[in-house]
């Protein structure tokens, strides 16, 4: 219990989510799969690296409600984005969140806020759905740099 108070009150005074607060220890290899998968997607490494940390902590086992992995890819988001293979491999869930992200990325003509909204509240999602979200990204994605 007094770990679980103590990750909070670090996670809220970092202006994170807990999983975001486990970033500073991410699994074993993780910051560069989804490094990859954002290359081959064309998403801003350091974005999509924020996504993970918030949307995971980089825990490449993580399932909240029907996500699932790195990025917390719901299986008909990966069905509708014409993603293959199995969510819980780390790789699969990097490549297809990073795919995710572009598609997110272009329909928001770039603007790193408005797609990182979409990527947490849905991809048409308006107004202030997912400002929060969006904000703790962007402020993990500038410690990543890029």
């Amino acid at each position: 219990m007094r770990r679980l108070v103590i990750l909070l009150a670090a996670s809220i005074l970092a202006g994170a989510t807990p999983a975001a607060a486990r970033a500073r220890h991410p699994g074993p290899g993780m910051p560069a799969i989804v490094a990859a998968a954002a290359a081959r997607h064309g998403v801003p490494t350091s974005l999509a690296l924020a996504v993970a940390a918030v949307e995971s902590g980089f825990d490449p086992a993580a399932r909240n409600g029907r996500s699932i992995g790195l990025m917390q890819v719901q299986p008909g988001t990966a069905r509708d984005a014409g993603c293959r293979g199995g969510l819980a491999s780390p790789a699969v869930n990097a490549d297809c969140g990073a795919r995710v992200l572009a598609v997110l990325l272009r329909d928001a003509g770039g603007d790193w806020s408005r797609a990182a909204a979409r990527y947490n509240a849905g991809r048409f999602a308006r107004g202030g759905v997912g400002r929060g979200y969006a904000a703790r990204v962007l402020s993990i994605a500038w410690r990543f740099g890029s």
